[in-house]
């Protein structure tokens, strides 16, 4: 009995071992994936009805209408009586002309130019869509109508303005981006870079701005553009104060606003600009920026600004003060005075009244290694005088310094309702 299980156990064993082994080769089905190639659409206005294909077109709106998500617009020059809105990842890229003042100005040649203007009211370009690039072109209201902005960007990410030349509108950039939490780091980062803003005055609302926002920016660099005939601000960062319409982790840096003079001459409207207007932002860099001839203030802060950085700029020849302190309540969108502020190895000269002014309830706020050259124009005829200052305020201290500060540069407290 033994025996008999063991051989069964023993034969079936055998059975297995020898059982012959089949190789079937493991095939995975893959689905089809082709990789479309990014296309380049072509725009001219100039194109006659045999040149116009699925690459080739008469309008910037038909283009990026058949465009997909990757593919570039390349405009050429031309005058394009248009309102575009962009709602899709794409680069459009106009002519590049540079603006050169004067008779012969290539900007706006449309033998030279790629030129946008919609002739009526409204947005220009409209970027809908996270990362467009948008390169090379002149938007203007040349017609001058009211309620026009050069270009609009609301609630994105990661969207690019480049080398445009952007001027006569109400604003010239509507600049608003997500401001969720999740909206960090390069990938996402929002640029305004390059680009030469003039005399963006047309009437209605906001008028008077190069840059303009009111509905919240995060993660966004504002960095290398020239700024020329603003009369209200040259960059004017006013929402709030709510989270999500508030500013945060912006640079702005390496602008020029306005022209130098020859020194004894007074600056004309072409060589002037406006100041720089922080109000809600936090954890921002205003650094390395050149102020000429500024009708208001060089840089000022009204009101619920957090943890700003105010270095190394070079403001000279403004009417009012050159950093600007303050607090606006009830204008501004502003709730609190602003706290936890450096301002640091800034030159400031031959500003109207005051080089820098601490003032409204500030806190916290340190002023160190700065040189002013005050010649307080509007008060006396003393000589100027050069002074480098070391300065920090808290909510429980008066100002201390450790150098004398003279009496021709005075940290000026007089109520001013301008800025």
């Amino acid at each position: 009995m033994l025996f008999e299980s063991l051989r069964r156990l023993v034969s079936r064993k055998r059975v297995k071992n020898t059982r012959r082994k089949t190789f079937v080769p493991q095939v995975d089905i893959l689905e089809d994936r082709r990789l479309l190639a990014a296309v380049t659409r072509f725009v001219d206005d100039s194109y006659h009805p045999g040149q116009l294909n699925s690459t080739h077109f008469n309008t910037i709106q038909e283009a990026v209408d058949a465009a997909k998500p990757g593919d570039t617009v390349r405009v050429l020059p031309g005058l394009y009586n248009e309102a575009v809105v962009v709602n899709k990842k794409l680069t459009l890229t106009g002519a590049f002309a540079a603006s050169v003042p004067g008779p012969h100005n290539p900007s706006v040649n449309p033998s030279r130019a790629s030129i946008v203007d919609p002739l009526g009211p409204g947005v220009a370009f409209s970027l809908t869509a996270n990362d467009i690039v948008l390169q090379g072109f002149t938007v203007e209201n040349a017609d001058a109508d009211t309620d026009s902005i050069g270009v609009s960007v609301l609630g994105t990410t990661g969207d690019k303005i480049i080398a445009n030349v952007i001027q006569d509108n109400t604003t010239g950039i509507y600049l608003n981006s997500n401001t969720s939490t999740s909206n960090n780091g390069g990938r996402t980062l929002t640029v305004v870079s390059g680009n030469t803003l003039l005399n963006n005055n047309a009437d209605g609302a906001g008028a008077g701005n190069g840059i303009y926002s009111d509905a919240g920016l995060r993660n966004a660099t504002i960095a290398g553009n020239r700024f020329t005939g603003h009369l209200n601000a040259s960059i004017i960062l006013v929402g709030g104060p709510d989270p999500s319409t508030s500013h945060t982790k912006v640079t702005i840096a390496g602008n020029v606003l306005g022209k130098p003079v020859r020194p004894g001459h007074t600056p004309d409207a072409s060589q002037m600009d406006a100041p720089i207007i922080l109000a809600n932002t936090s954890n921002s860099v205003v650094s390395g920026n050149v102020s000429y001839n500024s009708a208001g203030s060089g840089i000022a802060l009204v009101g619920g600004d957090d943890h700003v950085k105010i270095v190394g700029n070079y403001l000279t020849g403004g009417a009012f003060t050159g950093i600007n302190l303050a607090f606006f309540i009830g204008s501004y969108n502003v709730e609190v005075p602003n706290s936890n502020i450096d301002v640091i190895g800034n030159t400031v000269t031959y500003y109207g009244d005051s080089g820098i002014r601490l003032r409204d309830g500030v806190t916290n706020v340190l002023v160190r290694g700065n040189v002013l050259l005050i010649t307080a124009r509007a008060a006396s005829k003393r000589p100027a005088t050069v002074f480098r200052s070391r300065m920090r305020t808290t909510a429980e201290s008066k100002p201390t310094s450790s150098n004398s500060m003279p009496a021709t540069a005075s940290m000026s407290m007089r109520p001013r309702t301008a800025i």
